[in-house]
């Protein structure tokens, strides 16, 4: 049976966590919430939820917390293979910063061959910390409305347990936090961070004034 009972979208961070609630965030400069409460009965009402929130036509960071081995990842995974989008994948359960870095350019690189489009600068391959790769690829996708247009599914980021990169490379969270930020600005894609790490939300907080 689901684990989770409740699903919160919080404009404060006067919420509290436990085993039965998933919280659910979803903002776009990473200071400013809406809070509401949606009483969950069945992994349908979930599914339909949150394939309404990433269809959104305006890009957000979906943050989804709950404990370990709950199906959070496994529902995220199947609302976005299941809808109308084009998934990246990122586990970053055994992965370190150059792994993500490697894995974030093989994804992309991957989407753009799919769909025939040649990136403005090649994504070279990763072997250090090179934070430009990032830039190339956002400077490389058009806005969400243009696949909606042209009829393509539009690119959607997942990261599996995104507090890892916090917790051994916090230099690369913060860079990787300012991406996400340039992104929804450009209101290019949805991107999805999953997490069992309760606190997960306030070290993003925390590395907006560190």
């Amino acid at each position: 049976m689901f684990a989770f009972k409740r699903l919160n979208i919080p404009r404060t961070y006067n919420f509290s966590f436990g085993h039965n609630y998933v919280n659910y965030m979803q903002k776009v400069n990473l200071s400013q919430f809406s809070r509401k409460k949606f009483d969950l009965f069945n992994r349908k009402q979930e599914f339909d939820l949150l394939t309404t929130k990433f269809s959104s036509n305006t890009p957000e960071i979906h943050v989804i917390l709950g404990p370990s081995d709950s199906g959070k990842t496994t529902l995220v995974r199947q609302v976005v293979q299941n809808g109308n989008f084009n998934p990246l994948f990122i586990d970053l359960r055994n992965s370190s910063g150059i792994l993500l870095l490697r894995d974030i350019r093989s994804e992309f690189q991957n989407f753009f061959e799919s769909i025939f489009i040649k990136p403005k600068t090649k994504l070279e391959t990763v072997n250090k910390l090179d934070y430009k790769l990032l830039k190339k690829i956002s400077s490389s996708l058009p806005n969400l409305s243009y696949w909606k247009n042209h009829n393509i599914p539009p690119p959607i980021l997942v990261i599996d347990e995104a507090n890892k990169l916090f917790e051994e490379y916090k230099t690369l969270f913060k860079a990787f936090l300012s991406w996400l930020k340039l992104i929804i600005q450009n209101n290019q894609f949805h991107v999805v961070l999953t997490s069992s790490e309760p606190f997960f939300l306030d070290w993003m907080e925390y590395c907006r004034y560190t």
